[in-house]
């Protein structure tokens, strides 16, 4: 279920920007009209007073935008590093699982294998369904407890470089899926999106008094502006949420890595991935 603190996050980009594009249309000419309403008796004053305020308005979005592009581009970018950096541990534990011996080995590639499917199946799921995601994680997560128990037995009954590296190359792996989980998750805070799109629907309605004001509607350069403030906030959303929007971050290596484990384990990658 979403967290009501997440709402923002469940409402898919193509109906987000329709609203939006509505929304700030409407406001505009709410404002337009009070401005026409206004105009015979409203003086030079309160008119700079408005032009005034509009123009701050601008300079408060684009900071707020400028602040929020940045910290969606970085996650965006933390959570690409993870998808490789998770891939290279799952592919570093199973080469390193050649070190143990007997049956130990083959029990743990066997388990290696089984989080390699897991993992499989998690890129070809997006967080909209998230009851499956969160299933398949806590199915990953069982799997790598069995995994540890073999290399941890192994390495306090016969303690040597070897088992000792397969034990480190386990820990290795299971703090890069940690760290790609949590960046998954990691949003740009809720409460300044929604301050970015208050202030954009207020300037909205002040650039319509504005032009209200001086009897005319506002000129075709000032919407199309407003137009592409809108589309910059659906980039955020997308780069916010890389795994709902149309922007997704590229899952080839883990996809990659997986599907060679599963080859060699003499197993059938599932289909659709």
């Amino acid at each position: 279920m979403t967290s009501p603190n997440n709402m923002l996050y469940a409402i898919p980009t193509t109906v987000l920007v329709p609203v939006l594009l509505a929304l700030l249309f409407g406001v505009t000419i709410l404002g337009a009209r009070r401005g026409r309403r206004r105009s015979a008796h409203v003086s030079e004053a309160e008119r700079a007073q408005v032009s005034a305020l509009q123009a701050s308005l601008m300079g408060l979005l684009a900071l707020l935008v400028g602040f929020s592009f940045s910290l969606a581009l970085s996650r965006f970018d933390d959570h690409s590093v993870s998808v490789v950096n998770e891939a290279n541990a799952i592919g570093t534990t199973w080469l390193r699982s050649d070190l143990l011996a007997g049956t130990d080995r083959d029990a743990l590639r066997s388990a290696l294998a089984d989080y390699a499917a897991s993992r499989l199946k998690t890129t070809g799921m997006t967080l909209t369904d998230e009851a499956r995601y969160d299933t398949e994680v806590q199915t990953s997560a069982a799997v790598f407890r069995t995994a540890w128990k073999i290399a941890a037995d192994a390495n306090r009954i016969t303690p040597n470089e070897a088992t000792g590296a397969v034990v480190s190359a386990l820990n290795d792996m299971i703090d890069s899926f940690s760290v790609l989980d949590a960046n998954l998750h990691r949003h740009v805070p809720e409460a300044v999106l929604y301050l970015l799109i208050a202030s954009l629907l207020f300037l909205g309605w002040v650039i319509g008094l504005s032009a209200g004001e001086n009897g005319m509607f506002p000129p075709l350069p000032v919407m199309v502006l407003m137009v592409l403030i809108v589309l910059l906030l659906a980039l955020i959303f997308d780069l916010d949420r890389p795994r709902r929007g149309m922007l997704t971050v590229d899952q080839t290596p883990l996809v990659t890595t997986a599907t060679q484990i599963l080859t060699e384990a003499g197993r059938a990658p599932l289909a659709g991935n």
